[in-house]
């Protein structure tokens, strides 16, 4: 056999050494795909949480600050030994297979995409979203819902806006508490009936939170104080304006503890466009649901016209939507309108503020407030049949129900509206691969055995 020449040593040590070069390189610019973590360190998700309770300056940042809070920084993917970056291929084989890379290290430190949970969730329901913005929707029942046109024909969203919708969750109440989402143990979900504090603000954050992870939409958990004088709703305009004063995000959407989404496939953009929401639209409300106490109407403002309900809030990043939300913050102080101190601890408190002043001075174009149909957004199958007598209007929120009366019933829509999409999913799956999966006995003749 013949030995090789010192000069073929020479040329495969340096193909060797390139190779080991490219496949560091390779790694370096995947850096930007992956954060350190540490076991002995708070998970992002937790840090997130915690931020989002601070200022709205600190909530925009806190996306962006969360892979140095280790104080290592950003890591190249591969083995890590005494805090230094390998040169292995770990880095690579882990981004193919999609595994968490742990070191030998004591302090049991890792490396894994920043992505995570939200990145395997949108995988996951990619296949059912509707994501064609400007195409009617098919509910599972049959019912085609269709979108609104504007003058020239055309719908106004045509493009997911992603991270530049922020869903808020804005609440003086803390789920800490025992099987609350932020207790220390595991929530046993079976026990928990979600329906009043902290349990129904549980319920609620899972419920807009896997929306929002769904549909690449940014989520925040927003811890407001007690405003003294004032009812504990009144934080909803402020900590709006707050946010729009970030101008970190197109849209910002809100829904009480009591919301939930019964449609988690349908993007927000598409229901923009079937609410007719435009680029000068400033806020979006749905219509309440008419109700009576006796014989007469408690839904109405003092001219009679139907009040629109806070339980879910649509606000663009506008300079006249700052404008309106300085003014119905305002409202209390009887400075701009005489009277509007009443609604300061009288229900409906900033919600009646809002009908009774602000909607009639801040509409000027008649689309700067939308007025959302009580059927798409209030209320839920069966309401008015279960409160005969007291509730008028047959609203079944078919995008989002608000079980204003009956609040116990919100665990119920949230599973009901996840099975939906999870069902429909295995239905597809299973006649898809029927072939495989499905065995039917042959019929026998009368005498076989």
């Amino acid at each position: 056999m013949l030995l090789p020449t010192p000069r073929i040593l020479i040329v495969v040590v340096v193909v060797c050494f390139l190779v080991l070069f490219a496949v560091n390189g390779l790694q370096a610019g995947r850096a930007s795909d992956y954060e350190w973590k540490s076991s002995s360190s708070p998970s992002s998700s937790s840090s997130s949480s915690s931020s989002s309770s601070s200022s709205s300056s600190s909530s925009s940042s806190s996306s962006s600050s969360s892979s140095t809070e280790s104080g290592i920084g950003e890591q190249l993917p591969g083995k890590v030994e005494d805090g230094k970056n390998g040169a292995g291929t770990g880095g690579l084989l882990k981004e193919f297979v999609g595994l968490s890379w742990t070191s030998s290290s004591s302090t049991e430190e890792y490396l894994e995409p920043k992505t995570g949970l939200e990145d395997r969730i949108q995988q996951f329901f990619a296949p059912v979203l509707h994501d064609n913005l400007t195409a009617p929707y098919v509910a599972p029942d049959g019912k085609v819902f269709e979108l609104k046109k504007d003058d020239g024909g055309e719908v106004v969203w045509t493009e997911k806006l992603g991270k530049k919708i922020l869903i808020i969750d804005i609440d003086t109440r803390v789920p800490s508490g025992p099987n609350q989402i932020l207790d220390d143990k595991r929530v046993d979900y079976d026990r928990n009936e979600f329906k009043n504090g902290g349990d129904l603000v549980s319920n609620s954050v899972f419920d807009h939170y896997l929306y929002a992870q769904i549909h690449n939409y940014t989520y925040k958990f927003y811890q407001a104080q007690p405003l003294d004088g004032l009812h504990n709703t009144w934080i909803l305009p402020p900590t709006l304006l707050s946010f729009l004063a970030s101008h970190n995000y197109t849209h910002i959407v809100t829904m009480d503890a009591d919301v939930s989404i019964t449609h988690p496939e349908l993007p927000l953009e598409w229901l923009f466009n079937r609410w007719g929401i435009t680029r000068r639209t400033s806020i979006a409300m749905p219509w309440d649901t008419e109700e009576t106490h006796g014989d007469a109407l408690v839904s109405t403002d003092s001219k009679g016209l139907q009040v629109l309900n806070t339980g879910l809030v649509v606000v663009q990043d506008l300079e006249y939507t700052r404008e309106m939300m300085e003014a119905w913050r305002d409202c209390p102080n009887d400075e701009r309108w005489q009277g509007c101190s009443r609604w300061k601890e009288e229900w409906s408190h900033e919600q009646r503020a809002f009908s009774e002043f602000v909607r009639y001075e801040f509409n000027p174009e008649g689309d700067n407030i939308v007025a959302i149909p009580c059927d798409d957004a209030m209320s839920f199958p069966g309401m008015k049949a279960q409160y005969e007598g007291r509730i008028v209007s047959d609203c079944n929120g078919t995008f989002f129900r608000h079980h204003t009366l009956n609040k116990e019933r919100t665990k119920g829509s949230v599973a009901a509206s996840v099975m939906q999409v999870l069902f429909g999913m295995v239905q597809d799956e299973i006649k898809e691969n029927k072939d495989d999966i499905w065995i039917v006995e042959e019929k026998k003749e009368r005498g076989d055995t």
